[in-house]
């Protein structure tokens, strides 16, 4: 689930970023920012007096992320949907050559292999859910010892036809229910040793902030969280502090808030083999729809509409204007 902290810590690497600090910069490390000319430290939580003073002796500019205490806001109106996150993709691997099936790649947990093979009306599958000790060898054992008259030998499985046969590995997807959303005001401040400085790193830091970028390259106001999840950033307000608090330190607050999700999230399993036949009136016609890999909040549309566009291709094949009755086996 997301919390406040994953909040700070997607803003500091937006920080580092509009700073040009550098790919894979870690937080509260000192880097010269190519873009402003000057060291910089960005980092959450408040500054520690001591490590502050010495860092402003040093020309070293500091950011800090940092929660405000009592503005935090419950939105109401999410909806109780799943969502799925970005595609997990499986560390098992497999290929089929003639009536032999090679498992490769490596095994462990929430995968399942599966082979099916046969008519296209009722084919046999068979499917084996991997542990976290699994491997390409144990899985074909698995496999192997299930299917009749099956034969194995290392990470092979030979099966009696190759027939239509088809091998598949598929992967759990993680998927995310929104249960709260809520608002929190977060301040950004800028601790620097000089104003021409101060000026320079606050003024880039709040232009990244306005010119975020989605994966399309389209501006917007949101930002990607650990669970799947966005925060979606809005700007409040900006203040400069000219007074001379401490030796050399110039300072600007800039104050944004920040909606995000409260999530809960689950692994849930897919399908790996869907195919069925069609009957129009008397006469049978095979449909092969193919082999499906689907979230199961997304199955049933995902089997219509490939089922859709074979429905359209048998009826243009055979009587187009006769009424067809479809019937699926997933």
């Amino acid at each position: 689930m997301a919390d406040i902290s994953d909040i700070e810590t997607a803003m500091v690497s937006i920080i580092a970023s509009s700073l040009c600090l550098g790919d894979g910069y870690l937080a509260g490390s000192t880097v010269v920012s190519s873009l402003v000319g000057a060291p910089c430290r960005v980092y959450r939580g408040w500054p520690i007096a001591n490590v502050l003073d010495a860092d402003l002796a040093n020309g070293i500019a500091t950011v800090s992320v940092f929660p405000a205490a009592g503005s935090t806001r419950h939105c109401p109106g999410h909806l109780l949907q799943w969502k799925q996150n970005p595609s997990v993709p499986p560390t098992l691997t497999v290929s089929v050559s003639g009536n032999v099936v090679t498992f490769g790649g490596a095994g462990g947990s929430n995968q399942v292999a599966g082979i099916s093979f046969g008519s296209t009306i009722s084919p046999a599958a068979y499917a084996y859910r991997l542990t976290a000790s699994d491997t390409p060898d144990s899985v074909a054992e698995e496999l192997a010892s299930q299917i009749p008259n099956a034969t194995f030998s290392g990470s092979s499985v030979t099966v009696p036809s190759s027939l239509n046969l088809q091998a598949v590995v598929a992967a759990d997807q993680p998927e995310f229910l929104e249960t709260r959303r809520q608002e929190q005001q977060i301040t950004v401040i800028g601790w620097c040793p000089t104003p021409a400085i101060r000026d320079a790193v606050m003024s880039a830091v709040d232009a990244g902030f306005a010119n975020m970028q989605d994966q399309w390259g389209r501006q917007t106001q949101q930002f990607g969280l650990p669970d799947g999840s966005d925060g979606f950033l809005r700007y409040v307000s900006s203040m400069t502090d000219d007074r001379a608090q401490k030796a050399k330190l110039w300072r600007r607050d800039l104050r944004y808030r920040v909606e995000y999700p409260t999530t809960l999230i689950e692994l849930h399993p897919i399908a790996l083999f869907v195919g069925g036949h069609v009957y129009q009136q008397d006469v049978e016609i095979e449909v092969t729809f193919g082999s499906v890999i689907a979230s199961p909040s997304q199955c049933d549309q995902t089997l219509s509409a490939t089922a859709s566009v074979d429905l359209q291709a048998a009826l243009a094949a055979s009587q187009p204007n006769q009424t067809i009755a479809a019937t699926t086996n997933i």
